[in-house]
Order: C-alpha cells, then structure tokens, then sequence
C-alpha cells in the first residue's frame, strides 16, 4: 500500500529495527526514505522517527501530484499522516495478535502429536512383552484391545534440566489394568540390561512421573467390565454404557514368577 510496499491491511509491516531506531533518535542518522520508508507501531507514535516519516509521506504526496495541482499544505498533510498512524498501529497489532495465536495453535498440535507417538510407542513396547512371554499370553488377547488410545498421556515437563514426563491417568481405566501395566513397564526396562547388569544397544524408555493428574480422553470400547474404573461407570446413563459394548470381565491374574521383588523394585506409572 504505497511507500511502505504493502498490498492490503493484512500484509505485514516493515519495522526499523531496534538499533535502526535508537541511532536515528539520538544522532539523526538514517531514518525513513522515500526508498525505505518505515513507520515506528512498537512504543510511542510521537517519535522522531515517525516524524521524519511524516515529512517524507507530505513531500511525496505533493511531488506526485504537483505542486501546483495540490490542494494540501506540507504541514497539514504530515499532521493527517500522523493521525492516520494509530490505524497503522491498530493494523499491527492486530495481524501480530494473529501471528502469535497461529504460533500457539502449531506448538499446540505438535505437542498433540508428540503425546500421541509416545501413547503408540508405550503400546508397542508393552505389546513386545506380551508377545515375549509365554506365560503372558493369556492375558495378552486383552490387553492388546487398549491399543495406543488405552494408554495414559503425559506432560513433558524439564523442571531440574532433564527431560522427563508427567503422567496423566485416563479417568476410566481401571486401577486393576493399571497395575498389571506398570509390571508390563518394569519387564520392558528389564529387557534393556544383561544378565550382568550391563545396558543393551538401544534407546530406553522416556521417564514417567506418576502424578494426580486426570485426563478425561474418549473411552475406549468393546472392553471387559474390569477395564473400566468402577466409580467411573456409575456416573454414565443407561445409553452411555450401551455405548460401550461392555464385555463380560476376565481374569488378569499374572502368573507365578513375573511379580518378582527384582521387577517391582523397577515400576513406575502407566
């Protein structure tokens, strides 16, 4: 839109930069051009620069139109430029308030992305487990219905300069499918170390801080009764729990051997 280059309201603005600015206020040097001509939107209107700016905007109005064919004074065309400056400045704002909200938006559904590749890779390794012990295997069929949306999200959280994660509990996963999930979680960091105790090639599992942090996400359906949280249940309608599909509960009883003092030593949240 004319001097400053831009084609319409929403384009952005062109600012002088912070050192640009200062050396023009206190020394008089550079400032806008017809060539390069910026306004100051940021802090006070009533700057020199702007001033200058002004002054540029009346003598190429009137270079423009011809001195002679001008119906405006220099001065008051500056003076109308220098109203016409909060409108600018209304412009700005409102194009950097959209800026940062399109910002929040991408670092939002990044994060949801993030949270959703850890749920998967949580459900993968445990699903590995499953499969590697036989003795598993029973339970193994039922478990694996959770899938990806069955496991807890979490925060990531780099309070103390290290990365770790801040669960949050699914409010309508059972406390009996929680805990046979943590011995899941300590046979998966078992797995990382050798009779020896020495660690295996690979990435190990990111750090999961148990918390009292409820996260209210879809349920997941078609489960046995013993997968969903009692107390949870009571607060759904008739029509709610048809919705569900309910299935008849089954055992998760785990067998002899795998509860073993060495595996609870090393469970965290799931």
């Amino acid at each position: 839109m004319g001097l400053m280059g831009r084609k319409s309201r929403q384009s952005p603005f062109s600012l002088p930069s912070k050192k640009e600015f200062q050396r023009f206020e206190k020394r008089n040097i550079g400032g806008p051009t017809r060539k390069d001509f910026r306004v100051q939107l940021v802090g006070s209107l009533a700057c020199r620069w702007n001033g200058r700016a002004a002054d540029v905007f009346a003598r190429t109005y009137v270079k423009k139109k011809g001195r002679d064919r001008c119906p405006f004074e220099h001065e008051d065309l500056a003076a109308c430029f220098k109203v016409h400056l909060r409108t600018l400045k209304n412009q700005y704002e409102r194009i950097k308030a959209g800026s940062n909200k399109t910002r929040a938006d991408a670092a939002e559904r990044h994060s949801t992305s993030a949270r959703r590749t850890r749920r998967q890779g949580i459900a993968q390794r445990r699903g590995q487990v499953l499969a590697a012990y036989e003795e598993l295997r029973d339970i193994a069929c039922h478990l694996d219905k959770l899938g990806a949306e069955g496991m807890s999200g979490d925060e990531s959280d780099h309070s103390g300069g290290h990365r770790r994660y801040v669960v949050r509990k699914l409010n309508w996963r059972s406390d009996e499918v929680t805990r046979v999930l943590r011995i899941l979680d300590a046979l998966v960091l078992v797995s990382h170390w050798t009779s020896d105790g020495r660690p295996r090639p690979g990435k190990f599992p990111h750090v999961r801080i148990d918390s009292n942090r409820v996260e209210n996400r879809e349920p997941v359906r078609n489960l046995p009764r013993n997968f969903y949280q009692p107390e949870w249940l009571d607060t759904l309608d008739k029509y709610e729990r048809q919705e569900l599909k309910i299935r008849k509960p089954v055992e998760l009883k785990l067998p002899p051997g795998i509860e073993h003092a060495q595996i609870q030593e090393c469970i965290g949240p799931a």
